[in-house]
């Protein structure tokens, strides 16, 4: 945490006209927020010291996640997931790292076999994974020898239980990613669909379609991206240079299901701690379930 991010936190404090308790932890996390794309993309750097070629990211056809269907009319559980594999059991460990950290970066208590692998997307060699438990999720950038390379960040699920509509989108952010070159970087769309879904299609702004089909319920879609430069000039970075238009649910049979489209800035990125962090406005759309 450098001294610029905590005057700006203060800032945000001092222009509320009444204290709000707990205010002051929330604006530190949005600024630690705020530097996740820059170390994201300093650790996409430094991953291309080793390899100057990036490693790109295969788009499964749904062979990669586990498969089963989730209950008909509610939200997929990660209680009702059948026993994990070794290998299964190994990613997670491997994407864990230490153990879940918070948004400040502490880790935060729990036990490993807790966690689930979700969904899947890529092969051995580099692949971008969905892990959770019954409180929330986190995302893993993984390869064949490295478990994570960004931090293995807890969050909450937004209706754990139910959510409105046939899918529901509960991220859309960054990863750093293997390799080097421009787009050095992973950008994802996460959540969960319901037992009509069959397949689902994520639209990017580059004219990109990832086609994926939810395991259990759950999914993952990512593309390679790279990092806008903030005009702050120290050092950061703002978001990616690729942004969501659609997430459409589709049926076995291709018919649609659900079309869902960003409002204001969720197609660029979303995390559900957008929703409590105290500075995010307008407050997103997807904090409701």
């Amino acid at each position: 945490m450098t001294d610029q991010m905590l005057r700006d936190a203060l800032e945000r404090i001092a222009d509320r006209a009444e204290p709000v308790h707990g205010m002051a932890d929330r604006a530190l996390r949005a600024a630690g927020r705020r530097r996740r794309l820059r170390v994201a993309a300093a650790t996409a750097v430094a991953a291309a010291a080793v390899a100057a070629v990036a490693v790109p990211l295969s788009m499964p056809d749904g062979r990669e996640s586990s498969v089963g269907p989730a209950a008909s009319g509610a939200a997929p559980s990660v209680a009702a997931l059948p026993p994990s594999t070794p290998q299964e059991k190994r990613l997670v460990k491997g994407c864990l790292r230490e153990g879940p950290r918070g948004a400040m970066g502490q880790v935060l208590p729990g036990r490993f076999e807790e966690f689930r692998l979700l969904a899947r997307q890529g092969g051995d060699s580099a692949f971008v994974a969905l892990l959770g438990n019954r409180q929330g999720f986190v995302m893993c950038s993984g390869t064949g020898t490295e478990g994570n390379l960004d931090m293995p960040t807890l969050q909450k699920w937004i209706g754990p239980d139910r959510f409105t509509g046939s899918l529901r989108v509960d991220a859309i952010d960054y990863l750093a990613a293997p390799g080097g070159g421009p787009k050095s970087m992973y950008y994802y769309v996460a959540g969960r669909a319901k037992k009509q879904v069959a397949e689902v299609t994520v639209v990017w702004s580059s004219g990109r379609t990832e086609r994926v089909r939810p395991g259990h319920g759950f999914f993952v879609a990512a593309t390679h991206s790279g990092a806008v430069p903030d005009k702050s000039g120290d050092g950061s970075f703002t978001t990616p240079d690729e942004s969501v238009v659609s997430v459409t649910g589709r049926a076995k049979d291709g018919a649609v299901v659900q079309v869902w489209r960003p409002a204001g800035a969720e197609g660029s990125q979303f995390v559900p701690a957008n929703c409590a962090d105290g500075v995010t406005e307008p407050r997103p759309a997807l904090c409701d379930p």
